[in-house]
């Protein structure tokens, strides 16, 4: 039987949904760890939700003040809603569009990116823009995709790497920001080789 990996469709939201129905358990919760990371170090926060799909797992979250999520697929959205009030979220929005077009009516104290290495890689513009969204003291949240193996890293060398982003090539764009710093990060095996970085935009006064 052949599935349907088309975010735009509803069967594919509809599947996204139902991951959100189960108990939340040891497996969930590790899913979405970077989520509960976040909600141990913040309390009262605005959070931007950068491709949050459906949105299933802010239940996770017990300390958030508002979330915002943003997604390009109107299915996705749709089947987010049905969860917030099949499960109550309160201070909770979503908004279907894609990042490079979305223009914040404020700034947040976290920003959590999408699995962009998924589709692909991070760029300057994009870093730029989740600075610039940020308040002072804020943090942002990059899982990226790495290279899985020698193959990738000679790809990567080439410039033939659509996808997947290195480390170096990471930290090298946010260098390009003041007081935008890696707090920490963790690797995780999540669509293949997946590092998530922990930034923080420190405050300049």
């Amino acid at each position: 039987m052949k599935h349907n990996h088309n975010p735009f469709t509803k069967e594919y939201a509809e599947g996204y949904k139902r991951s959100h129905l189960k108990e939340v358990d040891f497996d969930y919760k590790k899913d979405y760890v970077e989520y509960l990371i976040i909600d141990s170090m913040y309390q009262d926060y605005d959070m931007l939700d950068v491709g949050c799909g459906t949105g299933g797992y802010w239940r996770l979250l017990k300390n958030s003040k508002s979330i915002h999520g943003i997604d390009y697929s109107p299915a996705m959205i749709e089947a987010g809603n049905e969860l917030k009030n099949l499960y109550d979220f309160k201070n909770t929005s979503f908004s279907c569009e894609d990042f490079e077009k979305y223009i914040p009516d404020k700034k947040f104290d976290v920003i959590k990116m999408l699995n962009w290495g998924g589709y692909r890689p991070y760029s300057l513009e994009i870093i730029k823009k989740t600075y610039e969204a940020l308040k002072e003291g804020g943090m942002a949240v990059f899982p990226i995709r790495m290279p899985d193996n020698f193959r990738d890293k000679i790809r990567m060398f080439l410039g033939k790497e659509k996808i997947k982003l290195s480390e170096k090539q990471f930290k090298k764009y946010l260098s390009n920001f003041k007081n935008f710093d890696v707090l920490f990060s963790m690797k995780i095996q999540r669509h293949g080789s997946t590092a998530i970085f922990f930034v923080k935009k420190t405050d300049t006064k």
